[in-house]
């Protein structure tokens, strides 16, 4: 309904206004549309309040008490792990509520390989923040999990969750399993599957 009276779309001027029309709660369906239109959007807005409701009450489960509650000190402790991607979800301290698995990878060429240093000081470590990157494909995450951490980024506690992926000089990462890894100065982080009859 947003998008069906443009013909096109001025970015990045109109963006925000568009996202803050389709997010609004308080937005009712107009009222010249069709009774189905509308019986739909009742349905779908009274499933999404149920869905965040019920997010809610998960979400308490995570929730640090005030430092004023008398039951602090008697909380139970899930002995959550907030970045390990070795934990199941519900042993992870979640921020987000997202069933997607993921990974911090950093991604280094070849003049970027004297980062890899034992004890990395906190330049060095913000350095290789600044080459890392999140992975979500499913597939791939579950390949960089079975990887070790370079041994260096064990006593970091910014860097100790994070795998490695060691690019060439064309931007190409080592072959992982099924999968390869390039950067590309228009789309990023592109992830191909290799054809095995091909390889």
């Amino acid at each position: 309904l947003a998008l069906r009276s443009r013909a096109a779309i001025n970015i990045p001027a109109e963006v925000e206004e568009l996202i803050e029309t389709v997010y609004d709660d308080d937005r009712a369906c107009p009222d010249d549309e069709d009774e189905n239109l509308r019986e739909f959007w009742a349905q779908t807005k009274a499933k999404m309040l149920s869905k965040r409701e019920e997010k809610e009450q998960n979400a308490k489960v995570f929730r640090i008490l005030s430092p004023h509650d008398p039951n602090l000190m008697e909380d139970f402790n899930l002995e959550l792990e907030e970045d390990s991607p070795e934990y199941h979800r519900s042993r992870q301290a979640a921020t987000r509520d997202d069933d997607t698995p993921s990974i911090s990878v950093v991604m280094l060429k070849p003049d970027e390989l004297h980062l890899l240093k034992p004890e990395p000081d906190l330049k060095t470590v913000r350095q290789l923040l600044e080459r890392s990157v999140n992975i979500v494909k499913r597939g791939v995450v579950q390949e960089l999990i079975e990887m070790d951490a370079p041994a260096e980024w064990k006593d970091s506690p910014l860097l100790r969750h994070h795998r490695l992926l060691k690019l060439d000089a064309r931007g190409h990462s080592q072959r992982l399993n099924d999968w390869l890894f390039r950067l590309d100065a228009d789309l990023g982080v592109v992830i191909e599957k290799i054809n095995k009859e091909k390889n």
